[in-house]
């Protein structure tokens, strides 16, 4: 899920656990993944609808050229592969 803030932060929502969902915000510099609690998601980020394939086409440029933890390679390669298996269930 592509999210952003008041500030105007783009973020991927990549994953949910019990108490906190795991996020990529795009900031500059080498990117990392930080968890942000339940609430404080709800309260700060709403959903855009931007595509999701285009945020990581760019959280993937981004990475490339500034770096980005393995954890962070790890996500946007997940994702990029639930995308694809989606995308297949189409046709």
């Amino acid at each position: 899920m592509v999210v952003i803030n008041r500030n105007r932060k783009t973020a991927l929502a990549v994953r949910r656990t019990s108490s906190a969902v795991l996020m990529i915000i795009m900031r500059s510099g080498r990117l990392n993944t930080t968890y942000v609690k339940h609430q404080e998601f709800q309260s700060e980020w709403r959903e855009i609808d931007d595509s999701i394939d285009h945020a990581l086409a760019t959280f993937a440029d981004h990475a490339e050229k500034n770096g980005a933890t393995q954890s962070v390679f790890n996500a946007l390669k997940k994702i990029a592969k639930e995308q694809e298996i989606a995308s297949l269930r189409l046709f």
